[in-house]
């Protein structure tokens, strides 16, 4: 039995169900210790509260703002001093728990949580990365998308993990290299081990989600409105937890917020997908065959994100939802669904649970390895 520290970023779901299944697979043969905070602190802790293998601490990060040239400090500063948070305490809290319980850890492994890396650096562990962002650290990326950089993905990555035994990517498109960079290992996406693809899709029935991350085109309001004009078509709206679910004069829109039991269904059986431009969602997408209708945030990943899905004619990317584009994207969702099906050139496909598991058992928990 190995001793694994492993930190999971606490924004949003998708950190926490692309960790989940290799938290999972590797608590059931060694001693785990997680650091998490917001939703992945509230998920593990209940998630794991009875086993017998894994503890849970909690560890706080700051909000470092990205700007073009890479970190805003200044305001950055000012966020930090208005949460009220104390981060260092909380976080030398964490690293004692971690001392506590493991001793001296075999690995580290972190998902975008930098007090494991701080762990590692101060005990000599090994540290590997599991991230989406770090593909920017290799990539042949265009250094401009719609007037935003990945400037600051890289500077927060070289700020947090400055050096790593090994930095794993994940990404549901094929990356090219750039010459001369750091290695990288790149991977298709961690995926829930029990989603199912169906056959038979319903299309006439969209999923629509919509992030909780700030800078959408449209409010709540205008996206439902262009919503119900499209009579003939069921659209199933996921609005963050802390938006509310105003009525809606249409019986076509049904309204629910984000943790929803029924959202796993409704993406396995949907005909298409109307969503912001994250990583994981276009990830579960793309594995289950199911088009796009991108509306990206101001941020590079996003976009980067919207670009794939509109070169490979995945489906559509957009600014905004307009009656026109809502149009288009109904009437072509069969061809869609087939450039899935059919695509050798740009969805980068294969199990990347087991694949990234199989690599970190053979360098690192193997007697032979680290």
């Amino acid at each position: 039995m190995k001793k694994i520290l492993y930190g999971v970023c606490g924004i949003g779901n998708g950190h926490i169900y692309r960790q989940l299944p290799m938290l999972s697979y590797l608590a059931q043969s060694h001693k785990i210790m997680i650091f998490a905070y917001g939703d992945s602190l509230k998920f593990f802790s209940a998630y794991f509260a009875d086993h017998a293998n894994v503890r849970i601490a909690e560890v706080a990060v700051p909000y470092y703002v990205g700007i073009r040239s890479g970190i805003d400090f200044e305001a950055s500063a000012k966020l930090i001093e208005e949460s009220g948070i104390n981060y260092t305490a909380i976080n030398s809290h964490a690293l004692a728990a971690a001392d506590e319980y493991l001793g001296q850890a075999d690995l580290a492994i972190s998902d975008y949580e930098p007090t494991t890396a701080q762990y590692a650096y101060a005990h000599g562990v090994p540290l590997v990365t599991i991230d989406q962002q770090s593909k920017y650290l290799s990539g042949a990326f265009p250094d401009e998308l719609q007037g935003t950089t990945y400037v600051d993905e890289v500077v927060r990555l070289q700020m947090f993990f400055p050096t790593a035994a090994a930095r794993i990517a994940c990404s549901f498109f094929k990356v090219p290299q750039r010459p001369g960079s750091q290695k990288v290992y790149l991977f298709p996406p961690v995926l829930r081990s029990d989603f199912r693809r169906h056959e038979e899709r319903k299309p006439n029935e969209l999923l629509v989600y919509l992030s909780a991350q700030q800078g959408l085109h449209q409010n709540h309001a205008s996206l439902i409105n262009v919503l119900a004009q499209e009579s003939s078509t069921i659209f199933h709206v996921f609005l963050p937890k802390n938006a509310s679910l105003p009525l809606v004069p249409s019986r076509n829109v049904r309204l629910y917020h984000h943790g929803d039991d029924s959202f796993k269904f409704l993406l396995e059986t949907c005909g298409g997908i109307v969503t912001t431009a994250g990583h994981s969602l276009l990830s579960e997408a793309m594995y289950l065959g199911v088009p796009v209708l991108a509306l990206p945030l101001p941020l590079y990943e996003q976009q980067m994100n919207a670009k794939i899905i509109r070169l490979g004619q995945f489906g559509l990317s957009s600014p905004s939802l307009t009656p026109e584009v809502l149009n288009q994207f109904i009437t072509n969702l069969t061809q869609y669904a087939d450039n899935i099906k059919t695509d050798t050139k740009f969805l980068l496909r294969g199990d990347g649970q087991h694949a990234i598991m199989d690599f970190i058992e053979q360098q690192f928990l193997s007697s032979t390895g680290a």
